[in-house]
């Protein structure tokens, strides 16, 4: 059994890994494959569990054709204004998830997006 204060940060579609004296949360699935009798397991790290939460040193995580990320993470010298902005690539696009009208302005402004979509 794990302490109270791991099982917090377990969440549907993920998994905790204890190493040592340290907890560990993972994005957990699974997918078939050809030949395989059975689906095959993958896991994607998200961070250290601690009790202060979870320290992520990912950049992003990838989900089959979709990912999130930090903007920040993907434009270099982003101002800090616009850091806690995340994107979503949905198959070969990226674009923003929600934000208002004067966000997507000063957004477009900086070049960094149009039209809800993130501009590289």
């Amino acid at each position: 059994m794990y302490p109270e204060w791991v099982l917090k940060h377990k969440k549907p579609g993920t998994t905790v890994k204890q190493i040592g004296k340290n907890y560990y949360l993972y994005y957990a699935t699974s997918h078939r494959e050809p030949g395989k009798k059975y689906p095959v397991s993958s896991q994607t790290y998200i961070g250290k569990i601690t009790e202060q939460g979870v320290i992520s040193e990912r950049v992003s995580i990838a989900v089959r054709d979709t990912e999130a990320a930090l903007l920040s993470k993907l434009v270099p010298n982003l101002p800090k204004e616009f850091s806690g902005i995340i994107a979503l690539r949905i198959k070969k696009e990226w674009v923003l998830t929600k934000t208002d009208k004067k966000l997507e302005k000063k957004l477009e402004k900086k070049g960094i997006a149009k039209n809800g979509k993130i501009v590289f």
